[in-house]
């Protein structure tokens, strides 16, 4: 049997032979198979806190900032034309 994954790559690859009005109907009868199924939506992962502890919050941002558009002025006005 075929994985998951790959019936939704096949499915995609379908999908973008169809014309665009005939997409609306798909759209249409996936919405109604959803909904005889009572699959309850996801909810949003929440990030935060996912960065803590990892050293960032140790960088000067005001002069990182200044030092790359130091560096991109610079590029910017020694390119050749």
């Amino acid at each position: 049997m075929r994985s998951k994954a790959l019936k939704k790559i096949e499915i995609s690859k379908k999908l973008s032979l169809m014309p665009e009005h005939k997409i609306d109907e798909v759209n249409d009868f996936v919405e109604f198979i959803i909904s005889k199924l009572h699959v309850r939506k996801r909810k949003p992962a929440r990030l935060c806190g996912v960065w803590k502890n990892k050293g960032f919050e140790n960088i000067d941002i005001e002069s990182e900032l200044k030092a790359v558009r130091r560096d991109l002025t610079d590029s910017i006005l020694h390119r050749k034309i």
